[in-house]
């Protein structure tokens, strides 16, 4: 009877953690006027705390109403999460990353991005 107690208390401590499961690969699809960009975040999970990003980014610009040739841009970037928010703050610019919609939208200052199965 006291096993199974002791079992149910940590059963229910662990279900009040509701920590967001950043962990995954994300992606963003912009187009503008001057151009067209796939952005794509790599999180994974250091430790209870801590997160490692990888940002790509490739787009191309548009000049003249024709596509330029693609670039792109690679960033490793470095996060912590915050248990009172539940939100994770990059440390590079101090952006906020939040999770919306269950764990399927993930969001980075004012950009939305999709989890990929």
């Amino acid at each position: 009877m006291i096993a199974l107690m002791v079992v149910s208390l940590f059963c229910a401590c662990r279900g009040n953690d509701n920590k967001p499961e950043f962990s995954g690969t994300y992606v963003k699809h912009a187009e503008g006027e001057y151009s067209i960009a796939d952005d794509t975040l790599e999180i994974r999970e250091i430790n209870e705390n801590s997160y490692s990003i990888t940002r790509t980014t490739g787009y191309q610009k548009i000049r003249e109403g024709k596509l330029l040739p693609k670039e792109q841009r690679h960033e490793e970037l470095t996060a912590t999460y915050n248990p009172q928010s539940q939100q994770l703050r990059e440390s590079k610019r101090g952006r906020i990353i939040t999770m919306k919609d269950g764990d399927s939208v993930l969001r980075m200052e004012s950009s939305e991005y999709r989890r990929l199965p």
